[in-house]
């Protein structure tokens, strides 16, 4: 049987772990995260000793941001808004602020602070690629313009 997850919150970050691999100590909060139209607990310190904890839990990844994936009672399908990075210069961190860019103009701050933070914290270029498009759509100039005639 699988060990069920839940999010524990570090300040302003959160990540998930076995419900078992977590200290006894942590508060269950009565907020619930929403993360990939899956819904966990929220578990938080309630002392130094806790914090402490959950920092080393936590290692060198920071995490997600705890805000951008509160549930609010409702499942939303994810939009990916269409970024136009097929051709463009492949460097990670031109590749990161076009599509923080993309996500900024479709109003979605928080997902580029957590999106730049993940490439930042990835340990790889792929697995950085990774993390951008679980924020965006990747397309090509030419995906972009047919949507426009329309």
């Amino acid at each position: 049987m699988e060990d069920e997850k839940v999010a524990v919150k570090s300040g302003y970050y959160m990540d998930f772990f076995s419900k078992s691999e977590i200290p006894k100590t942590l508060k269950k909060s009565d907020k619930q995260i929403l993360f990939n139209n899956k819904v966990y607990d929220l578990y938080e310190g309630t002392s130094l000793e806790d914090e402490r904890a959950i920092d080393e839990m936590f290692g060198d990844n920071m995490g997600y941001l705890t805000e951008a994936h509160i549930y609010t009672g409702e499942i939303k399908e994810k939009i990916k808004p269409k970024c136009n990075l097929i051709g463009e210069n492949g460097n990670i961190y031109n590749l990161m602020g076009i599509a923080s860019k993309t996500l900024r103009r479709n109003g979605m701050e928080l997902e580029a602070e957590e999106m730049v933070m993940r490439i930042e914290n990835s340990k790889n270029y792929y697995e950085a690629l990774n993390v951008i498009q679980d924020y965006v759509e990747v397309t090509g100039e030419e995906e972009l313009e047919e949507k426009e005639e329309f």
